[in-house]
């Protein structure tokens, strides 16, 4: 479990999910269809809000994202419209398995796609589109983060599979945060939305 993981090691931790029905006060329908685009802007709202309102304003030096799902176009589309965000954050990870992947560039900062590909890692479902023989991989590694091929499929499988490797990860950014002499407190901001059963 990441967030057990991440608050053994005195890590501090923001959970979110946003279900996959979003439905308003006045709802009284029965069974409701999953609408995708209301659930994607709910998830970039509240990437912002969340920003905004808790991360920026704590003091926190190193900052780390995770994404599972939807919550990966809240991430890029928080990367985009907060300026200078990226300055404060020290590591992306994102589970995609079958949303289209997003680039994360800037015409006001030019080396946003750079700074994203060296701070990024990007687990994408062995069945995604963007590994189809017709798909020009070099051109989609520098512009969509540093992108893995996970041999699963589905985000729960994704996710058990890679958490040693993710934890690695993350720990040696810290390490090298702390070498540079950042200071010892952490931020891990855990963004998920399609978990079940973990």
């Amino acid at each position: 479990n990441y967030i057990e993981w991440s608050v053994k090691q005195g890590f501090g931790v923001i959970d979110v999910n946003i279900p996959k029905h979003i439905t308003g006060h006045d709802d009284t329908e029965g069974y409701v269809e999953e609408d995708r685009p209301k659930r994607i802007s709910a998830t970039e709202e509240l990437a912002v809000y969340l920003w905004e309102n808790y991360i920026e304003c704590n003091d926190a030096t190193e900052i780390f994202f995770i994404g599972v799902g939807d919550a990966f176009h809240g991430i890029t589309h928080l990367l985009m419209n907060r300026e200078h965000c990226f300055e404060r954050i020290t590591g992306i990870v994102n589970f995609v398995a079958e949303n289209p992947l997003r680039p994360v560039q800037s015409q006001n900062i030019y080396w946003l796609s750079k700074w994203y590909i060296e701070h990024s890692l990007i687990y994408v479902s062995s069945t995604h589109l963007v590994w189809a023989p017709e798909t020009p991989t070099k051109k989609l590694s520098k512009r969509f983060g540093k992108l893995v091929k996970s041999p699963m499929k589905g985000l729960n499988e994704m996710l058990e599979r890679h958490h040693e490797e993710v934890e690695e990860w993350i720990l040696e950014r810290v390490e090298r945060g702390r070498a540079k002499g950042k200071g010892k407190t952490v931020e891990v901001g855990v963004d998920v939305t399609e978990m079940a059963g973990i």
